[in-house]
């Protein structure tokens, strides 16, 4: 017989025991799945920030060298007269 006043089975008694340890257990599961789709995601966004990134910087390029090349000299507009 059991001494203690609980009347359930030894095993039942554990089994209560080892339910909240079940549940963490799986919430750190989810969590571990959770946090590997964000790793992901956030490769993903690393890679299309540094594919602008690069991509803006050769447009600059050529927009300069555009700028380069134009005749940039100033020119003088004359003035039109009315014809009187």
């Amino acid at each position: 017989m059991s001494t203690t006043s609980d009347s359930a089975p030894r095993g039942a008694r554990r089994a209560r025991a080892d339910a909240p340890t079940l549940r963490l257990r799986r919430e750190a599961a989810q969590l571990r799945e959770q946090l590997g789709k964000l790793a992901a995601l956030v490769d993903h966004y690393y890679a299309a920030y540094r594919d602008l990134q690069s991509l803006l910087a050769r447009r600059d390029r050529e927009l300069a060298d555009l700028r380069r090349r134009l005749d940039t000299a100033p020119i003088a507009l004359s003035r039109s007269r009315p014809n009187s």
